[in-house]
């Protein structure tokens, strides 16, 4: 017998994120970033300070990218939301307008008024 406080069979059952790592922010983050480290690298081994910051600079450049690319996915999604949400009012409003609010009153014409 175990120290282990639950076995397998125990627990309940968990499933990973859909989408770890398959989106643009995520890729691009990666990609910016291992291009910084490579630069920064390259510097390294050829003793140049300058080429060493530059790597580091661009290091931090794809975590900002990468953070203002996520802000903007969450953004678009708020805003497809309410315009979602407004579209829905808008539709269920007109679907519960009665018929005779529909339509506008047109007046008759006065025959006295020749």
């Amino acid at each position: 017998m175990s120290n282990a406080p639950y076995t397998a069979a125990q627990l309940p059952p968990s499933s990973p994120p859909g989408n770890h790592g398959r989106t643009r922010a995520a890729w691009a983050t990666a990609s910016i970033v291992l291009g910084g480290a490579l630069v920064a690298a390259v510097g390294v081994a050829f003793a140049t300070p300058w080429v060493f910051w530059v790597g580091l600079g661009i290091v931090i450049v794809g975590v900002v990218v990468g953070k203002v690319m996520q802000v903007l996915g969450l953004l678009i999604g708020i805003i497809q939301a309410y315009i979602f949400a407004v579209l829905t009012i808008v539709y269920i409003a007109s679907a519960t307008q009665s018929h005779e609010e529909a339509e506008p009153k047109i007046k008759e014409p006065n025959s006295t008024n020749n």
